[in-house]
């Protein structure tokens, strides 16, 4: 059998390859591919004759090895049909098409490689960049066998000595950190762009000559003793995104991925049958933004397709991290314990380095969330022009996302509920309400409260999908603990916001999820709705915190005046009587207006008593009630009323025996509304007191009663 060597190590002659790299943006050099005899090799390997003795003893000890493999085994593993990797000159919303995987590996490990495609136009079939670069190299996979992946059985055993499998085209790492791997497909242009038809998971690879833009299967496998099967790592394996396509409109993709973010969190995320033609899976930080640049703020809701890169952005996952986008880790298996933990590691290019795993920091909490209207009431604000102040303490920095459930259907963010978002500084926070609602409108006033709840998005795992048409079964984002093996599921709460976008035979239920949704069933199921969207789904650290009482809205229209008795003549020394009316013509039942009547010192030995008309709401509402019944002297008490609810007090006093014949005595009342009721007025919309004044002169008794004089003023 005639075998081509792989390019590796050392480099004497550079050409330079017509592909770019996707991280360093800097043209790969390759050195030129050659023809080897099964003599030389052996010198691919750079192995003495005492490896080689070696490495075939350990091939005769592994045929009955369990299969070792990492790479589209675990894309196909749950069945559904095989999604493809791209490598092609396309972009989708300025992202390459092109894949590139990356691995861990410690100076002295094996890394094995294997693909379907042999036949790239310049045979650089599989390339591979090393951390510091001295390694750089390409494999020519071959038709034949060398590299090459041509059946399924040798998917799924992995390379050599792995019993059935591939013949490997490997080399043993002379660095430490991370290699960067492309597996080139046979059509690399902007003109053509063909792929191959929708398999199901179980059907032959797909192997014809015919020149397509993607990779059927593929393979990196590490052995930590080189040649030795049973010293493979998994967990070493990760991509930043994967440009993937499924042939066609009707294959769904069932693929599960292990999602690693920066803090040290690991989700996975079952695709559970959602059907993309196009796809290109990563998770970031952030999902979709208001900037294109690192000051981008979270919008924290889907999109329409067409907006990205114009009025709403995203970090590109082809791009280095900055220090506000975070692009997370895709592992096709539980991330290995054995990687670095709490370090940066070196990538390739000059100066480039990531990190891997992190000791996660202790889960945050939001306590001591409360509302307090703008004039001090616990749970309560006037309509607008009243506003009022969320208050909460955050044990960690992050984004919140305050959302009041205006419709009260217990479902936050849908329809005009309005959500409020910013950034969540450690230890006390502090945010103001305007008094509107989702669509700009002063909230209505109601008896019963509306409800609000706080969600801190810390650590924050978004999963953007663009132009999903179908999702019947819904995606399974699940938290979980693979340290030890097997994986324990901690929670499978996610989050999303499709608010205001419309279509399909079938929208998500509910249409958002601000408050967090179970997704152990599935969520963000949909038929033609993901159609020319894009679709974000989050995860949090935080558990949100639903405020404790609600809030309570009031506005009343109060009114007061002031009569005396007529039937009386006003005399030096005689009797008068007053009756102040207070009146609530809603539309919010109101407790605690004060009514205050100082009397002047012409009327004399006041005596008074106050009645309130029937409640009509039983309880538990508000009933109607004086907070005193009667007294002398002065007026100053308070009064509850329902909706529609008067209360009257009747004074009953002596004119002073000083006051002439011809004088005039005046007497006032206010009412003040409560804190945090709104008292429209006419074109006032609030006024805080209002003033009633009564007035009769003194006349002889042979005259008349007077004319009561009443009016009413506001102050």
């Amino acid at each position: 059998m005639s075998l081509k060597r792989m390019n590796a190590i050392f480099l004497d002659k550079p050409v330079t390859s017509s592909y770019l790299s996707d991280f360093s943006g800097i043209p790969f050099t390759q050195n030129p591919h050659h023809r080897q005899n099964p003599k030389s090799l052996y010198r691919v390997s750079d192995l003495t004759l005492r490896s080689i003795i070696v490495s075939f003893c350990v091939i005769l000890s592994f045929l009955t090895s369990p299969v070792n493999a990492e790479g589209s085994r675990e894309l196909v593993a749950y069945g559904g049909y095989r999604p493809y990797i791209e490598f092609s000159d396309r972009k989708t919303v300025r992202i390459k098409r092109q894949t590139a995987m990356k691995v861990f590996v410690n100076a002295g490990e094996q890394i094995n490689l294997g693909s379907s495609t042999y036949n790239t136009h310049n045979d650089m079939d599989i390339v591979y960049r090393s951390p510091e670069g001295t390694q750089d190299g390409s494999c020519d996979v071959l038709e034949t066998g060398f590299g090459f992946i041509d059946n399924l059985a040798k998917e799924q055993a992995g390379p050599l000595p792995s019993n059935g499998g591939y013949t490997p085209c490997n080399f043993v790492a002379t660095e430490t950190g991370i290699y960067e791997i492309e597996f080139r497909s046979s059509l690399f242009d902007q003109v053509s762009y063909k792929t191959a038809p929708w398999r199901a998971t179980t059907a032959p690879l797909y192997l014809k000559d015919k020149p397509i833009v993607v990779v059927a299967a593929w393979d990196v496998t590490v052995f930590k003793t080189p040649n030795n099967a049973q010293t493979e790592q998994k967990g070493r394996l990760y991509a930043n995104y994967l440009p993937m396509n499924m042939g066609g409109k009707k294959p769904d993709i069932m693929s599960n991925f292990f999602i690693l973010n920066q803090m040290g969190q690991l989700y996975r995320i079952k695709l559970n049958g959602i059907r993309p033609i196009l796809f290109m899976f990563f998770s970031n930080n952030k999902g979709f933004k208001d900037a294109p640049d690192e000051n981008g703020v979270p919008l924290f809701k889907s999109v329409l397709f067409k907006d990205i890169n114009k009025s709403v952005f995203l970090h590109n996952p082809a791009e280095p991290d900055t220090a506000t986008d975070i692009t997370n880790k895709i592992f096709f298996n539980p991330p290995s314990q054995d990687l670095p933990l709490d370090v940066q590691v070196k990538l390739p290019g000059a100066g480039n380095t990531t990190w891997l795993r992190s000791s996660p920091p202790p889960l945050p909490k939001v306590t001591d969330f409360k509302f307090t209207g703008i004039e001090g009431t616990a749970n309560q604000a006037g309509t607008s022009p009243l506003t009022g102040v969320f208050n909460f303490n955050s044990e960690m920095v992050g984004r919140y996302i305050l959302t009041l459930d205006i419709n009260g259907n217990g479902k936050y963010g849908d329809e005009n509920d309005r959500m409020l978002m910013g950034n969540a500084k450690l230890g006390e926070n502090s945010i103001t309400w305007d008094g509107l609602d989702g669509k700009g409108e002063a909230l209505l006033p109601q008896n019963s409260v509306y409800d609000a709840a706080i969600n801190l998005v810390a650590g924050d795992v978004h999963f953007p999908f663009f132009d999903v048409e179908e999702n019947e079964n819904g995606l399974i984002v699940e938290k979980v603990k693979c340290d030890p093996l097997p994986c324990v599921v901690e929670n499978r709460t996610v989050y999303y916001n499709n608010t205001g976008l419309t279509g399909g035979t079938s929208q998500p239920e509910p249409i958002t999820a601000l408050n967090g949704i179970d997704s152990t069933k599935g969520i963000q199921k949909f038929s033609g709705f993901g159609d020319n969207k894009a679709i974000d789904t989050w995860t949090s650290l935080a558990e949100p915190l639903k405020l404790d009482n609600g809030i309570q809205i009031k506005q009343a229209d109060l009114t007061v005046s002031k009569t005396h008795a007529t039937e009386l003549i006003p005399l030096p020394g005689g009797p008068m009587t007053y009756t102040i009316s207070v009146r609530n013509a809603g539309p919010t039942h109101v407790a605690g207006i004060k009514v205050q009547d100082s009397l002047p010192a012409t009327i004399t030995q006041p005596i008074w008593r106050c009645e309130v008309s029937e409640s009509s709401a039983p309880t538990p509402a508000l009933q109607n009630r004086c907070a005193d019944t009667d007294g002398n002297g002065p007026i100053d008490t308070t009064v509850d009323l329902q909706n529609g609810a008067t209360a009257t007090f009747t004074i009953n006093a002596t004119i002073s025996d000083s006051v002439a014949i011809g004088e005039t005595i005046s007497n006032s009342v206010t009412i003040t509304r409560p804190n945090d009721v709104t008292n429209p007025q006419g074109t006032e919309a609030d006024v805080k007191s209002e003033t009633a004044t009564d007035s009769f002169t003194l006349a002889p008794p042979t005259n008349k009663p007077p004319v009561a004089n009443d009016k009413t003023a506001t102050t």
